[in-house]
């Protein structure tokens, strides 16, 4: 490229403006970053009139006299055993029950199909049964089946030794 006459201080002139300013747009995009209003402090709520006339109503326990040292400590009433709830009885048709060959009656068990299976092995000396669940004699919860009665001389393929 040739040299033209006029061309260098026009050059030059253009290179310390624009570099200038060039390096200034970082210093001034930060400076208009630094004066963005922060957000302000979430004003503290109002005393509800209803929360207020509550605190006022309440006795004041500063004047409750202290118990002696040697008195014994208020022991809590022993907790009341919620009412059994009604569970509904396996029933041998249930899809679990059938791929676990659960029976009722334990004599009733396919020894063809399931040969771990013994004559002692009843649901009532199982781990995984839960007696008294459901309120009902000869029944039980089980792990196995949440939420449904199993009979306590039943059988199933997950019967486990209690321990």
């Amino acid at each position: 490229m040739p040299k033209l006459a006029g061309d260098a201080p026009s050059r030059r002139r253009f290179l310390k403006t624009s570099g200038t300013m060039v390096a200034m747009i970082p210093l001034v995009n930060l400076v208009g970053c630094s004066e963005e209003p922060k957000p302000a402090a979430p004003a503290e709520p109002a005393a509800r009139p209803e929360a207020a006339a509550a605190r006022e109503a309440m006795p004041d326990r500063s004047a409750t006299p202290a118990a002696p040292a040697d008195a014994a400590p208020a022991q809590a009433a022993p907790p009341q055993a919620a009412p059994a709830q009604k569970m509904a009885k396996l029933e041998e048709s249930d899809p679990q029950a059938q791929a676990l060959g659960y029976k009722h009656d334990s004599g009733a068990v396919d020894a063809a199909a399931y040969a771990r299976h013994q004559a002692d092995q009843l649901c009532e000396n199982c781990g995984l049964y839960q007696a008294g669940q459901g309120g009902e004699e000869g029944w039980g919860g089980c792990g196995i089946f949440p939420g449904k009665l199993v009979a306590a001389g039943g059988w199933c393929n997950a019967y486990v030794p209690a321990a």
